[in-house]
């Protein structure tokens, strides 16, 4: 399993208030980079994690693989610093599983990291 998208996987996640907050942060970061109309066309499941509509999310492989590819034509360093934060939030789940929110933090990580070796390149 080489390609960083096999290790992504369909993950149900009821966030909590911290993780919400990273996500608006991401979601931030996403929006100056003039992004965000793409994100939500192909990834909607971020903008409804934001919005805490209540009740668990459902996060598809392909709602994985096209939210790496909205990512693609971001700035490597503002990538980066979106990585930083899916990854300190995984950090956080890494003991307890945090009710589906580590696999949730994981598949941002990896997803960020797919666009930012992309973008590498």
């Amino acid at each position: 399993m080489s390609d960083i998208t096999e290790m992504m996987s369909d993950t149900d996640v009821l966030l909590d208030a911290r993780s919400l907050d990273a996500v608006a942060k991401i979601n931030d970061m996403i929006d100056q980079s003039g992004r965000m109309p793409m994100l939500l066309a192909v990834a909607h499941f971020f903008g409804w994690a934001e919005k805490n509509l209540g009740g668990p999310l459902k996060v598809s492989i392909e709602d994985w693989n096209g939210f790496a590819r909205a990512m693609n034509g971001i700035k490597i360093i503002r990538l980066h610093s979106m990585l930083q934060i899916a990854q300190l939030q995984q950090a956080r789940f890494t003991l307890n599983g945090g009710n589906g929110q580590y696999d949730f933090w994981q598949n941002v990580s990896r997803s960020l990291h797919k666009a930012k070796m992309g973008a590498a390149r």
